[in-house]
Parts: C-alpha cells; sequence; structure tokens
C-alpha cells in the first residue's frame, strides 16, 4: 500500500517541478513559447513517436542494446541537463561557466553510474528528468490544445486498448505488455517503477500516463500565475482523484486499466466546475500565453531601446 504513496506524491513533485521550470524558462526567453508552441497540425507528433518507438522496442528487441540505447542515452542526457540546470542556476554562484560546468558534470555522473548499474530507483530518477523535461519543453499558447490532446488519447484508451485490453498486431500479442518486459529487462527508462517497503506490492506507470496529462496542468499554472487562480492545485487534485480510481479499478476488476480513462475526466471535470465557480471559464478559453508573456517583455524592449535614443539625442 505504501508504494502507491510514494507514487501520488512523486507525481505530484514531478507536475510542480514541470510547471516551475517552464516558467522559469519563459522569464529567460521572452519568445520561449512563440519558438516552441505546439498548433494543431503537429498536435499527435508526440504520440506518433513514442508509437514508433514502442513498436521498435517490441518488435526489435535486439537493437535496444544499439540504436535505441544510443537514441535513448542521447535524450536522457539531454533531459537531465535541462531538468538540473535551473536547479543548479538557483544556487548562489556568481560565474556562468561554474553552474554550467556543474550541470553537465552532474549530468555525465548520474548518465555513468546508470550506464554501470541501471536499478531501479536510479531509473525513476531519470524518468522522472525525462518527464519532466519533455512537460516543459512542450509548450501551448491556447488551452485547446492541451485539452484536444488529451481527450483524443482518453478516446484512444477507450476504443482501443479498454476494448481489447491490449493492442492485436500479427501474433495476437500485446504490445503494450511485450513493450513492458523489453523497457524493464534492459531498464529503459520510460516508466516509473515503485516497491512496498513492507510487503511485495509493486507499481509501474508508464511515461506517458504522467506527460501527457502533464502538459494540460502545467498549462494550468501559468494561468494561475497570470490571474492569481488556483487551477493548478485543481488539476493536481483531479489527477490524483483519478489514479486512485485507476488503482481502485484494477484491484477490483483484477486486470490492467488505462490509466487516462479515469485520469482525463476527473481532470476536466474539476477544473470545469472550478472555472464555472470563479467566473474565469471565458477569460482560460480566451488566453493566449504568447501575447500574454511576450507582448509585455517586447514593449519593455521598444521603451527600452526608445529611451537609449533620446539619452543619446540629449548628449548630442
Amino acid at each position: 500500500m505504501d508504494e502507491l504513496l510514494y507514487l501520488i506524491v512523486t507525481l505530484i513533485v514531478i507536475h510542480h517541478l514541470s510547471s516551475k521550470i517552464k516558467l522559469y524558462y519563459i522569464r529567460l526567453n521572452s519568445n520561449f513559447i512563440s519558438k516552441i508552441s505546439m498548433k494543431y497540425n503537429n498536435l499527435f507528433l508526440v504520440p506518433f513517436c513514442g508509437l514508433m518507438i514502442m513498436l521498435v522496442i517490441y518488435y526489435f528487441p535486439s537493437l535496444s542494446e544499439g540504436l535505441v540505447f544510443i537514441i535513448v542515452y542521447t535524450l536522457m542526457s539531454i533531459c537531465l541537463y535541462l531538468t538540473i540546470q535551473p536547479i543548479v542556476n538557483s544556487l548562489p554562484l556568481h560565474s556562468f561557466i561554474i553552474k554550467n560546468g556543474a550541470s553537465i558534470t552532474i549530468t555525465l555522473i548520474i548518465v555513468l553510474i546508470y550506464i554501470n548499474n541501471p536499478n531501479w530507483w536510479l531509473t525513476n530518477i531519470i524518468a522522472i528528468c525525462i518527464t519532466i523535461s519533455i512537460q516543459t519543453l512542450l509548450s501551448f499558447d491556447k488551452v485547446h490544445i492541451p485539452l484536444v490532446l488529451v481527450i483524443g488519447l482518453f478516446v484512444y484508451d477507450l476504443i482501443r486498448i479498454f476494448r481489447n485490453c491490449y493492442i492485436p498486431f500479427y501474433d495476437g500479442q500485446s504490445v503494450l505488455k511485450g513493450l513492458s518486459k523489453n523497457s524493464t529487462a534492459y531498464r529503459i527508462p520510460l516508466y516509473l517503477e515503485f516497491y512496498s517497503m513492507f510487503s511485495a506490492g509493486h507499481f509501474i506507470i508508464g511515461l506517458g500516463d504522467i506527460i501527457f496529462p502533464g502538459m494540460f496542468i502545467t498549462y494550468l499554472y501559468c494561468t494561475d500565475f497570470l490571474f492569481k487562480t488556483h487551477y493548478f492545485l485543481v488539476g493536481v487534485i483531479g489527477y490524483c482523484f483519478g489514479m486512485i480510481g485507476t488503482i481502485l479499478l484494477i484491484w477490483n476488476y483484477q486486470m490492467g486499466i488505462p490509466v487516462l480513462l479515469c485520469i482525463v475526466p476527473a481532470m476536466i471535470i474539476l477544473s470545469l466546475i472550478y472555472s464555472v465557480i470563479t467566473k474565469t471559464l471565458k477569460n482560460i478559453l480566451n488566453l493566449s500565453l504568447q501575447k500574454r508573456f511576450e507582448l509585455p517583455s517586447q514593449k519593455l524592449k521598444e521603451c527600452a531601446s526608445t529611451t537609449e535614443e533620446l539619452t543619446i539625442q540629449i548628449n548630442q
């Protein structure tokens, strides 16, 4: 039972850190949202890439020792660095070179330790960093995009996985079950794994069940920063309720249940109720993060350049 408590606490920490680091990068670079903001035409690019990786690991497990490992370790190193850098930058170190060097050093140490001894807790640390960095870097200008994404994945789970309990291919076996076996056997950090300290309890959750709802939650955090609301807290509570509901269904039916099947409705319904109570639904639907974050900084730059020009003219 305690492993489920570890799971929920870890998920709350992941979503909180992802939101904090996203806001850090937005403040660091005023064009952050416009540069990497996802549009409707590339909305399902991330799920498609994830599906391709799943199929490669399932159908060609021997490649996991070669090509897949190179891709995974490269992405793993980048994600570790992107997660560690803001934390190191918050330390009282005045030199940028020292901060950057410390971030790179810590990243390399973790990767080398993982290569030599890929135990479950280190796999969890790297998987957490991957989750945080992906949630941070995938930005959305309007709330419609993450909303459509999670609803689309919810419908996919409802029709495909929940109906068949697996994704059948040529041999009728489950790709998801095969992926789980291969990724856990090779310790590929595509999941979080929790063990009970007092019993044989064991729980695994894939990163997709954290990242996709997390994109919606990090957007809610940005709205809180702008409107002084509490959407982030409501979204996290909905996520936790959905996770608990999934666990209860698994215990009751003794079978695998898609996590998004409970999480997505819980998050959306609670957020909708909160928006109606606070009368902020219209503000959220009309919100453009790009305009709210980037236009003020551009105006400040224009004012600064105008002031500089006036100063030069006065001096002349």
